[in-house]
């Protein structure tokens, strides 16, 4: 018999040992990902923020025994303008004994509860090989969003250029000449089929605060001297396993749309990765819209996903039938 309890924060040591169980069963399918235990107090301390900042934290317990659990963030929007609630990669567990069953009983209980107080869009971040729960989370109704994905920099071929492209690392002197290209990189994020709303922002003011911070880079591409393509890395990716002095994130790449579909964004790449193996990084990864076709057909390339993330959108009207 199944049971759904509040967790409580002495529990946090039977979420540790479920989330290093499912940890151990995604690293046995990508051995290059990072280590957990170097990042086991992180996850703690995030765990008990999550647990102190609102009171959606579920223990599933079978019999006597706590098998899994389930905390997220509560956010006032969430892609959209309902209230929204998100587990991260860290903040959910099931053995794997019981995963499809308790991850039914955990969004049922939780769901219940998100929905009494206007919480109506939902996400959860899952491991790609993870094909029950993936499986379990696509029947209840949840689809594809976001996808984690990672490239070892180790034994890379030696990158070749065409002579007509230059690569140069930016500086706040040299930003200017990729500025018009920033631009349109932040609102192709509207164009079909995306449709994510941006605000116009100062974009020399964002690379310039951009390249201020620690282990941020910023390379461009010239053709002929024409600037054609830059891309964007920082020490920090989008899950807690990413918090790896190995680990450096792709967090935007943009190439003039007369150039693509020519190898020059794969060129490219190559280029980077040689200079993110000489400054010592061995991991690269990025993160991506499954929606964005074009930028994913890239990314799928030459990465390989070690996370999805899900959503679902319940019906408003919901509420108001309760009203």
């Amino acid at each position: 018999m199944y049971t759904v309890k509040t967790l409580q924060l002495e529990e946090l040591d039977s979420c540790i040992a479920l989330l290093k169980s499912a940890y151990k069963e995604e690293k046995d399918q990508q051995e290059e990902l990072p280590s957990f235990d170097k990042q086991e107090s992180r996850i703690i301390k995030n765990l008990q923020k999550i647990h102190q900042a609102n009171h959606h934290h579920y223990a599933l317990y079978y019999k006597e025994e706590m098998v899994g659990f389930m905390m997220g963030h509560v956010f006032p929007s969430l892609w959209g303008t309902s209230k929204g609630f998100y587990v991260p990669l860290h903040a959910h567990a099931v053995d794997k004994d019981h995963r499809k069953k308790g991850d039914q009983i955990l969004y049922t209980y939780a769901s219940q509860k998100l929905v009494k107080e206007e919480i109506l869009s939902h996400a959860i971040t899952l491991y790609y090989h993870d094909e029950k729960s993936m499986n379990t989370w696509f029947h209840l109704g949840f689809g594809l969003r976001l996808i984690d994905s990672l490239k070892g920099l180790t034994n890379l071929p030696s990158p070749k250029l065409d002579p007509n492209l230059e690569l140069s690392e930016l500086t706040k002197e040299t930003i200017k000449d990729f500025l018009h290209l920033a631009e349109d990189f932040h609102f192709y994020f509207e164009q079909a089929p995306l449709f994510m709303p941006q605000e116009p922002q100062d974009e020399e003011k964002a690379l310039k605060d951009f390249l201020q911070k620690e282990e941020h880079y910023l390379y461009g591409l010239y053709y002929n001297k024409k600037p054609i393509s830059y891309i964007k890395l920082r020490p920090i990716g989008e899950n807690v396993l990413s918090y790896d002095e190995n680990f450096i994130h792709v967090c935007g790449l943009y190439l003039d749309p007369s150039f693509q579909s020519k190898g020059i964004a794969s060129s490219f790449l190559n280029l980077v990765c040689k200079k993110m193996q000489e400054k010592g990084y061995k991991l690269l990864g990025v993160d991506f819209e499954s929606f964005n076709t074009k930028g994913a057909n890239f990314w799928h390339k030459h990465f390989t996903p070690y996370t999805y993330t899900l959503t679902r959108r319940i019906d408003e009207g919901i509420v108001k039938k309760k009203d």
